[in-house]
């Protein structure tokens, strides 16, 4: 290819990878409406708290690692504390994930493929497809599961793979060791993040022929991991957050884990769960093109494909595993999943979307163009209601009637009824008051989401009761419809839960409080 050749190539390239970003980044504006759900809630009051000078753990508790709170603290930083602010920090970084998505797919099928792979248009399409397709199903998760823990880590993840993509057959150990840092950050959001390490080391082991090579460039990757890990630890060290963090995990996050009532989700009931993950047409038309493609390539070029679609389905299978580990079956969990899977789709529907014969008057650009219009009102028509509600915002801004939130009624009660400088405390699902009223929890414990169980540990038990006991909080509210199976070994209610394993809450309630009010099933008591 000639010099001039090659830089209209590349003019063409970039022209349609930010025409593709600017047309998912309009599909994907309207999450600038949505509101927060309750896993956004708590994840907001954590980042205006550290904001406000307060320590992870000893301050407010919870049992997430610490980078989802710093995150929250950086958007609200950045662009205000709001729940806008918050929203337009998840949309840059959805942006962010759909352009990795984009390189990653050049890296795998351009640079990381032998030569038999030349189709330019190819590699192009299958990349605008999976930027498209990922967009609808991070739509289709709807307000509650996005601003994850997942959410902000994918970047890193996709960012991992990329640098150990674009490293050439003369090694770059920079790379490699970023490329480990940047699980190791990941960790900091769920720990089971860190299996991803797999995937660049499988990228190693399948592009480098030596084996001192692939040795000396895993260890590498390995060691970026591990001073990333070890830089995290030391930071939550002055403070003793570190020490208080390894207690919660011992205690609390294993046993989550181990007794969620949502019940033991076995290797069928994810893989159901992920396959409703993504809209149903793109998955189903994705395959039928990996098969054509393999089915009706030459034996070189078949040979040359499964490098990259062996690194896609490791990606998929970690992913799978890590939703595996957590034994819950949230829809937000199954966001690992989404760029290894989209890739393979976006590489079936281009094979799919070059075979289309179409005469000469009609460009094939509109063709695609249309097929991607097509697919778009397909998915919309084939029944996925959380992606039609995300497309239709309801007055508010929330996009479900059921959520964990509590509406304005209770938050305008709080701030009839309050004043900033009193304390208040919600037995239940509600972290997303104090930070929207600004008003301090009584207790260190931003919900009871982990007392509910009969397995609480005996020490966070007596310190719950005497934190509440010897400085009862202004308004004491109480939750009546909060029946979350997926929350603990019982279908009890917050009151119910009081009444049967806090008889000392219950005492205090009767005592030192009268019931003024029920504001949306929730029973406000207020200190007599």
């Amino acid at each position: 290819m000639s010099p001039r050749e090659s830089s209209r190539e590349r003019l063409i390239t970039w022209a349609i990878f930010l025409g593709a970003l600017l047309l998912c980044g309009l599909l994907l504006s309207v999450e600038l409406q949505w509101n927060f759900g309750y896993d956004q809630g708590t994840f907001a009051y954590g980042g205006s708290a550290i904001l406000k000078g307060a320590r992870t753990y000893i301050d407010f508790w919870d049992i997430k690692p610490p980078n989802i709170f710093y995150t929250y603290a950086l958007a609200f930083e950045l662009f205000g504390e709001s729940v806008a602010a918050l929203r337009l920090f998840d949309f840059l970084c959805t942006l962010l994930t759909l352009s990795l998505i984009w390189f990653v797919t050049f890296g795998l099928f351009e640079k990381f493929s032998r030569p038999e792979i030349k189709n330019m248009w190819w590699v192009r399409l299958a990349a605008v497809f999976a930027m498209f397709a990922y967009s609808l199903s991070y739509l289709n998760q709807g307000f509650q599961d996005t601003a994850q823990c997942e959410t902000f880590s994918l970047p890193l993840l996709l960012g991992s793979a990329m640098l150990v993509l674009s490293t050439s057959a003369r090694v770059h150990w920079s790379r490699l060791f970023l490329s480990g840092a940047l699980i190791g950050v990941s960790c900091f959001y769920k720990y089971p993040f860190g299996l991803f390490i797999l995937l660049p080391l499988t990228i190693i082991w399948l592009r480098q022929t030596e084996c001192k090579e692939r040795l000396i460039s895993s260890l590498f990757v390995c060691a970026g991991l591990f001073v990333a890990l070890l830089i995290q630890a030391i930071l939550l060290l002055p403070n003793e957050e570190l020490q208080e963090l390894w207690k919660i995990t011992q205690q609390a996050t294993l046993s989550y884990n181990r007794n969620n009532f949502s019940g033991t989700f076995t290797i069928f009931n994810n893989l159901r769960t992920s396959v409703q993950m993504f809209v149903g047409l793109w998955l189903a038309l994705g395959a039928i093109g990996l098969l054509l493609l393999l089915w009706s390539s030459e034996k070189a070029k078949r040979r040359a494909l499964l490098r990259p679609l062996s690194v896609l389905c490791v990606g998929a299978v970690i992913g799978f595993l890590i939703v595996q580990m957590q034994n819950k079956g949230y829809k937000y969990h199954y966001q690992v999943l989404l760029p290894w899977v989209v890739i393979l789709i976006g590489a079936g529907m281009a094979t799919l979307a070059i075979a289309v014969r179409v005469k000469k008057p009609v460009p094939r650009v509109v063709v695609f163009a249309l097929l991607l219009i097509g697919l778009f009102l397909g998915t919309l028509w084939s029944g996925q209601a959380a992606l039609k509600d995300s497309l239709t915002p309801s007055e508010n801004g929330s996009t479900s009637s059921f959520t964990y939130i509590a509406g304005d009624h209770l938050t305008n009660y709080v701030l009839a009824h309050s004043r900033p400088i009193d304390r208040i405390f919600i037995f239940g699902f509600q972290p997303y008051v104090y930070w929207y009223t600004h008003r301090k929890p009584a207790t260190r414990f931003l919900n009871t989401i982990h007392f509910k169980p009969s397995y609480v540990a005996p020490e966070l038990r007596k310190e719950l009761i005497d934190s509440l006991r010897q400085d009862p909080p202004l308004l004491f509210f109480v939750e009546t419809g909060d029946h979350y199976t997926s929350q603990g070994d019982s279908f009890d209610d917050s009151r119910t839960t009081i009444t049967k394993r806090y008889p000392a809450i219950d005492s205090l309630l009767s005592t030192r409080y009268r019931l003024a009010d029920t504001v949306d099933d929730i029973l406000a008591y207020r200190l007599r």
